[in-house]
């Protein structure tokens, strides 16, 4: 059985439903069943696009396709490998608040202000880069698969796994899923 649409694509659609989209218009509008929408939910629901490439490629081909409209944080915290200005300029346009961490330079080393600014964004980063180190203790940065279709599948699997521990981690800050 062929599929017609790809995971990416359905958790699009989940995040439409979310945004507010009735489901009735949603099925029309891309051609699927309201049942076919329900069991996407159960199976989908509550997942985040991921994506998985070879290693030569840079992480800044997939910045903006990982971008989700749906989410409600409008807070991208990076560091200075993604400090491009077009790009920068253009997510202020779209409403988004872009955190940077500064480097200081020879001569020129970092204000107090922006150590402060730094450490604040840091602490949010933090987490994220955990799920580096997560990932090797989840069986290590080797893969034991032949093929991207394959790493992606495990790879998807341990993302899953790294946000389950985030979901906890921010229930126990007291936010509740939404």
């Amino acid at each position: 059985m062929k599929k017609r649409f790809s995971g990416e694509q359905i958790i699009g659609f989940l995040r439409e439903a979310e945004a507010g989209m009735p489901i009735k218009d949603l099925c029309h509008r891309h051609g699927f069943s309201e049942a076919s929408y329900s069991l996407w939910r159960s199976k989908f629901g509550g997942m985040r696009v991921h994506d998985v490439s070879g290693a030569i490629v840079h992480d800044r081909r997939h910045f903006e396709r990982l971008l989700d409209a749906g989410n409600t944080a409008r807070t991208i915290r990076v560091d200075g490998a993604y400090a491009d200005r077009d790009p920068k300029a253009r997510l202020k346009e779209e409403g988004y608040r872009v955190d940077i961490q500064h480097n200081g330079t020879r001569g020129n080393p970092l204000s107090r202000a922006q150590q402060r600014r730094n450490q604040r964004i840091a602490k949010d980063r933090v987490f994220v880069e955990h799920a580096f180190a997560r990932l090797m203790h989840q069986g290590g940065k080797c893969l034991r698969t032949l093929g991207l279709a394959r790493a992606k599948g495990v790879i998807g699997l341990k993302v899953a796994g790294h946000h389950l521990l985030r979901l906890a981690r921010l229930q126990q800050a007291g936010m509740r899923p939404g």
